[in-house]
C-alpha cells in the first residue's frame, strides 16, 4: 500500500510560493509561516509520501459512525492520533479497506494540511484528485493550500496579519488551546528577522562534504551554482539500458525537440515533472525529466522528443486540466509565450495582460472569445 502514496514528490520552488502568495495577495513569508506551523516547512516523508495526519472523528461522522465499534482507532471521538509519520498512513489504510473515498476525505494533506474533504475548495475535483496532485510536488500543495484559503476567505486574515482571526478560521475553535495564533506570530516574526529559506539550496554540513567528494571525484571546477552543480549530477545517471535518461549529446536532442521543445517543457512542468526553465534548451533537467515521464507511460526512456511523447504529455494535460486554477492558468500563460503573446508575469492569476494576451491569441486564430481559462482555450493552444 506504502507505493500508492508515492509520486514524484518534487520539492517547493520559489516560483511556487510566490505565485501562491500572490493568489492570496500576501507577502511570501506570510504564506510561509502557515507552512511552518502546520508542517515545518515539509510536504513530504522521508519515503516521498505527503505528510498527513488521519482524524478518526471525521471518518466517523462521515460513515454515519459505522465502524466506531469495529475499527475505533479509526473512527471515533476526537484525537487518538498516535505518532506523526508512517503510522498515519497505517490508520489510512485501516480505514481505507472500510471506506476508500471516506478514508481519503478524513485526513489532512500536505503542507497546508487541507482536509480531504476541502479538496473542491482547494481547486481539485474531489479528494482523490487532490491526493494525486499533492503527491506531485509541494508546488501542488501549496497552490491547493492557496485556493482553499481564498474560497474560505480565510486569506483576508493573513492579508492584514491578524493570526487570531486566521487561526481560528484556518485551525478551528480550538487554535488557542494549540496556541496556534501565537505560533504564527512567532515564525513570522522570525522569519522577518532572517528573511525566506533558499528553498532551491538548503545545504547541511554532511550535503557540502558529500558535494565536495563529488566534485574532486569528477574533476569538476568548485561551483556555488546548485544548478552547474545538479545538470553535473544528471550527466552522471546511468544510460537508459539501465532503466535511466540516455546520455545523449546535446546536438542530437536538440535535433530531435525542433520547435517543440518549449512546448514539451511546459507540458512537463504542468504534470509536475520539473524540466528546469522553460527556455528552449535541451539540458539535463529536461531530458532526465521526459525519461521519467515516458517509464511512467510505459515508453522507452530515450529522454528526447517525438511525436509519441507530445502526444502523451497533451493527452495527459488535458485529462488534468480544470483541476487546479492556478496551474491551469500558469500553463495557458506559458503557453501564449511560446504563441508570441505577452500575458505578463507567468503567475497563476487573469489580470489584465493576461486577458488581452488571450483575446489577442484568439482574434489571431480567428476562433470564438473565451472569457475563462478552459479546455477549449487549452485545446485552441495546443492545436494552433
Amino acid at each position: 500500500m506504502q507505493t500508492a502514496f508515492v509520486g514524484t514528490a518534487l520539492p517547493l520552488q520559489r516560483d511556487g510560493l510566490t505565485a501562491a502568495a500572490t493568489h492570496i495577495g500576501v507577502d511570501p513569508a506570510v504564506l510561509w509561516s502557515v507552512v511552518l506551523v502546520e508542517t515545518a516547512g515539509c510536504g513530504f516523508l522521508p519515503d516521498r509520501r505527503p505528510d498527513i495526519l488521519f482524524e478518526r472523528h471525521i471518518f466517523s461522522s462521515r460513515t454515519g459512525r459505522r465502524f466506531d465499534a469495529s475499527h475505533p482507532g479509526i473512527s471515533g471521538s476526537p484525537g487518538g492520533y498516535g505518532p506523526a509519520g508512517a503510522h498515519q498512513y497505517e490508520r489510512l489504510e485501516e480505514a481505507i479497506a472500510c471506506d476508500r473515498r471516506v478514508a481519503l476525505e478524513s485526513a489532512s494533506w500536505g503542507l497546508g494540511q487541507v482536509m480531504g474533504f476541502n479538496a473542491v475548495l482547494a481547486g481539485f475535483h474531489d479528494a482523490v484528485d487532490m491526493v494525486s496532485q499533492m503527491m506531485r510536488s509541494e508546488n501542488e500543495q501549496i497552490l491547493g493550500m492557496a485556493s482553499f484559503m481564498r474560497e474560505t476567505g480565510s486569506h483576508t486574515a493573513l492579508q492584514h496579519r491578524d493570526w487570531t482571526a486566521f487561526a481560528r478560521r484556518y485551525n478551528g475553535p480550538g487554535f488557542a488551546t494549540n496556541r496556534y495564533d501565537e505560533k504564527l506570530a512567532a515564525a513570522h516574526s522570525s522569519l522577518s528577522s532572517t528573511g525566506l529559506p533558499d528553498l532551491e539550496a538548503i545545504v547541511g554540513g554532511r550535503t557540502r562534504t558529500a558535494i565536495a567528494a563529488f566534485t574532486a571525484k569528477h574533476r569538476l571546477p568548485a561551483t556555488g551554482d546548485h544548478k552547474d552543480l545538479l545538470a553535473a549530477l544528471l550527466e552522471t545517471l546511468p544510460s537508459a539500458a539501465d532503466d535511466q535518461v540516455t546520455s545523449a549529446s546535446s546536438s542530437r536532442a536538440a535535433s530531435q525537440a525542433g520547435p517543440d521543445l518549449r512546448l514539451v517543457q511546459s507540458l512537463l512542468e504542468y504534470l509536475g515533472w520539473s524540466p528546469g526553465p522553460v527556455d528552449g534548451k535541451p539540458g539535463p533537467r529536461t531530458r532526465n525529466a521526459i525519461a521519467g515521464f515516458q517509464r511512467s507511460r510505459g515508453i522507452v526512456p530515450t529522454g528526447l522528443v517525438d511525436a509519441e511523447l507530445l502526444a502523451a504529455l497533451e493527452a495527459d494535460t488535458r485529462r488534468g486540466f480544470g483541476r487546479n486554477r492556478t496551474a491551469d492558468t500558469r500553463l495557458v500563460q506559458q503557453l501564449l509565450v511560446i504563441k508570441g503573446f505577452e500575458p505578463g508575469d507567468i503567475d497563476g492569476l487573469v489580470g489584465p495582460r493576461t486577458g488581452a494576451a488571450i483575446a489577442a491569441f484568439l482574434q489571431a486564430e480567428d476562433a470564438l472569445p473565451a472569457h475563462a481559462i478552459g479546455a477549449g482555450l487549452l485545446g485552441a493552444l495546443l492545436e494552433s
